[in-house]
């Protein structure tokens, strides 16, 4: 399965297409297997926002804006 907005957005209804048709799919973001899908060999993209926050808070002075 490919990584796109597109695809991510419609996660739900390209999870029940794949069961209906007996398909296995690999997707790119566990998201997808929280719809529904068979497995993702992806990040969690949760945890990477929280990881990455992480950096912000430690950095605060290197983050700034302009």
């Amino acid at each position: 399965m490919l990584v796109d907005g597109m695809f991510f957005q419609e996660r739900k209804r390209i999870a029940q297409l794949a069961a209906s048709a007996r398909l296995p799919a690999v997707y790119g973001f566990r998201e997808h297997v929280d719809a529904g899908g068979l497995i993702s060999y992806g990040v969690n993209l949760a945890d990477i926002f929280r990881r990455a926050a992480t950096y912000v808070v430690k950095n605060p002075r290197r983050c700034q804006a302009g």
